[in-house]
């Protein structure tokens, strides 16, 4: 495998992320500045990670400004008593709204928003397994993906959809390296070759058990179905070395660790193609949908998204998923473009 930069972590990725998006807006602000242009061309080429996160910048902006400019032709072409040709594009109908249909002005607005808000979402929305993370991975998953490893010792590793693992089995040990997403594993006991999982600076360590490990930006969580777990980290303010047992769950983040319990149909529920909330807010399901959905999803209201729901929900269909909530909440959903979803409620 390549080797690459230790300097990969999702920090690290958020970080370029924020500063293509600056790029963006200064050259938006003098296209023709020359000299701004060479210091881009600088940045890009200081590293492969600045350059792919570069290009993906510029295609979320890209298909968010063919969908503004998509619309402004057909409403123009409408407003004119004439059809829009075949070779006109066309916006998908948006979803019925669950109260009164927006206005041309409030339809305007929304395209606003979405070419403002995508510098600062669109990047993580549309992520897909990139260049790097594959270059380091022995298996990655897609948008919507889910896929089963079948490790030479018995042991199955269940991959969510943009995930990432590295695998290294040896006559003395067992390890796999979370580059990123979640994972669930299934592991056959074997006393003389401790299993052991590591996201970031999180390292579980196992026996024989069944458990969850999800690696995001807010940390890694540890949930356990069955069986028993160790789970340290040294680099917190208060190093964590916790034991696990079945409906455990411990989160560990930069500012420390929390633990409590859970239902144990609600561990690795995605293995099932299901989402289980228990009072869960809006917004964090919407998050656990990213993943299954290909394009940019964008909730435009903070007391939307706060909102507290439990319910089941099925992963083959995020945009039902999400058409039901904004149903159920008096939200509007609307799909600007095959790339990009709006909720928003008043």
């Amino acid at each position: 495998m390549t080797n690459l930069p230790d300097d990969l972590s999702a920090e690290a990725r958020d970080r370029v992320e924020e500063e293509a998006a600056q790029w963006l807006v200064r050259l938006s602000e003098a296209p023709d500045d020359a000299g701004l242009r060479a210091q881009l061309d600088l940045w890009r080429s200081a590293s492969p990670l600045h350059e792919e996160i570069w290009v993906r910048t510029n295609r979320a902006y890209g298909l968010v400004g063919m969908a503004a400019d998509a619309r402004r032709r057909a409403q123009t072409g409408r407003d004119a008593g004439v059809r829009p040709g075949e070779d006109e594009p066309r916006l998908q109908k948006p979803a019925p709204p669950t109260r009164e249909r927006p206005t041309r002005k409030s339809l305007a607005r929304l395209s606003g928003i979405a070419a403002a808000v995508v510098l600062i979402v669109g990047i993580v929305a549309f992520r897909l397994p990139d260049t790097v993370v594959r270059m380091q991975a022995d298996y990655a998953t897609a948008t919507a993906e889910r896929r089963i490893v079948a490790l030479d010792d018995g042991s199955r590793v269940h991959l969510a959809p943009l995930s990432a693992i590295d695998v290294s089995l040896t006559g003395g040990s067992r390890r796999i390296r979370l580059i990123e997403g979640q994972a669930y594993f299934d592991v056959v006991p074997e006393s003389s070759r401790p299993f052991e999982v590591r996201a970031g600076e999180v390292v579980v360590t196992v026996l024989g058990t069944a458990f969850e490990v999800d690696y995001g930006k807010k940390g890694t969580t540890v949930a356990v179905t069955s069986g028993r777990v160790r789970v340290e980290d040294t680099t917190t303010p208060t190093p964590t070395n916790e034991e696990l047992v079945s409906g455990d769950w411990i989160e560990v983040s930069a500012t420390g660790a929390r633990r409590g319990d859970a239902s144990l149909d609600q561990i690795g529920d995605w293995v099932r193609g299901e989402l289980i909330a228990y009072d869960r807010p809006i917004g964090e399901i919407v998050d656990d949908l990213r993943p299954y959905y290909d394009g940019a999803i964008i909730v435009w209201n903070h007391a939307f998204a706060e909102k507290r729901v439990s319910g089941l929900y099925d992963l083959a269909d995020p945009e039902k998923t999400l058409r039901d909530l904004a149903a159920s909440h008096n939200a509007v959903l609307w799909q600007v473009s095959p790339w990009l979803t709006i909720i928003t409620a008043e």
